[in-house]
């Protein structure tokens, strides 16, 4: 995960951790071929002065396995 509290794109310090979301609820990944699997929520670190997303990651890959 993230190693830096500024953004690589405007220097911002405002670097945070949302979950990214649908209309549906929050997005979850899922292993491909097996859809029935279980899932883990998507999320990501963004800067909240600009709007750069610096990284998406899955929040349990050892559910994905």
């Amino acid at each position: 995960m993230i190693k830096t509290d500024s953004c690589p794109k405007c220097g911002g310090q405002k670097v945070k951790e949302g979950v990214v979301h649908s209309a549906a609820g929050a997005v979850h990944m899922l292993p491909k071929g097996n859809p029935r699997s279980t899932s883990s929520p998507v999320l990501s670190h963004y800067c909240s002065s600009c709007g750069y997303i610096l990284e998406w990651y899955v929040e349990h890959p050892e559910r994905l396995d």
